[in-house]
């Protein structure tokens, strides 16, 4: 039990929502380990001749490597290049073998974390019933209660990054979900 109380998520930014788990600490081991984290930049090699890339290009030319979803982190969009967190195990094979996005030619380089963009969000104000998480992610979807009940038990709304199935789950300040093609919330 000692060493699940000692558990720290870390996903290379502090507003990370994939993280990787460390656990143990200094004091119960006697020594710290460093999160096996690299960050990648992707940009094109030449922005005259670049097509406008979204989130799902880049993510989709990195899968199309074949590496596993778990091997990567948060992938942040600026203007016209991407930031990913991976494993730095496969940041080497990300450099050498990501050539394009699309029909862009691409380069990969690792990055400091320090050069991550910091995460867009915007504030939206709207009433709920109840903070219960069909009620909000009708609202946040402009979708009807039933919609949203049906959405969350598809399989299709995650809670703090792991999927909820539960429509009335009760969200607490500061809990973060996902709703497929409607995006993240805080």
């Amino acid at each position: 039990g000692g060493l699940l109380r000692e558990m720290t998520l870390f996903g290379g930014y502090e507003d990370a929502i994939r993280k990787i788990a460390r656990f143990g600490s200094v004091d119960t081991l006697g020594y710290s380990e460093d999160f096996p984290l690299a960050c990648m930049r992707i940009e094109p090699m030449d922005e005259r001749f670049a097509e406008t890339l979204s989130h799902r290009d880049y993510l989709g030319a990195v899968m199309a490597l074949g590496l596993r979803r778990d091997t990567l982190g948060d992938l942040l969009l600026q203007r016209n290049a991407a930031f990913l967190v991976c494993e730095d195990t496969i940041a080497p094979y990300l450099a050498e073998n990501l050539l394009s996005v699309r029909h862009t030619a691409v380069r990969a380089a690792p990055c400091s974390p320090d050069q991550l963009p910091a995460r867009q969000g915007e504030l939206l104000s709207l009433p709920v019933a109840s903070a219960r998480l069909d009620a909000v992610v009708a609202g946040v979807a402009h979708l009807s209660r039933a919609k949203a009940q049906e959405a969350i038990r598809q399989g299709l709304v995650q809670v703090r990054g792991l999927p909820c199935m539960q429509v009335d789950f009760p969200l607490r300040e500061g809990d973060t979900f996902s709703v497929r093609r409607a995006g993240k919330f805080r």
